[in-house]
């Protein structure tokens, strides 16, 4: 018994409300390169027809930009027993509307991580002021310019 699955068993959620930019996908793309196992940590969610709930956009990076035809069965999970309206707020919840999922400790991000490293992982939205190159620098102010 194979422990991979065949990615064209999954099917894109055409109802799904959000939207990836290509620099976002391509970010996306090179996480999953880096750190394949986080798949299994954040798999992605179907239904049991095989519609993904959530995890559209990890699904496109892994067919768009990683060009797999096969995954680890380990990073695909049936969410077969939820109800219809269930499935519904899943879609939205699982991707943090605004107000459910927090807020960055800005001064913590500055604290802990180097600028390279906050833009490797994908915060290239951000203005990090004064955070040094190789995250020397720890007394800096940051914040968000896009008004998230």
């Amino acid at each position: 018994m194979s422990d991979q699955i065949k990615v064209s068993e999954l099917k894109v959620n055409p109802d799904n409300p959000r939207t990836i930019s290509e620099s976002q996908l391509e970010t996306l793309a090179n996480s999953i390169r880096r750190d394949p196992e986080f798949m299994t940590l954040r798999p992605i969610v179907t239904d049991a027809d095989g519609m993904i709930l959530g995890g559209n956009q990890r699904y496109r990076a892994i067919t768009e930009r990683l060009n797999l035809s096969e995954i680890p069965k380990s990073w695909v999970v049936k969410a077969a027993d939820l109800t219809e309206e269930q499935r519904r707020r899943f879609i939205l919840v699982d991707n943090t509307p605004e107000g459910l999922g927090g807020d960055w400790d800005l001064e913590a991000l500055s604290d802990g991580w180097g600028l390279d490293e906050l833009e490797d992982l994908g915060f290239d939205g951000a203005d990090f002021g004064d955070i040094k190159k190789d995250g020397g620098d720890k007394q800096c102010e940051v914040k968000i310019e896009n008004g998230e």
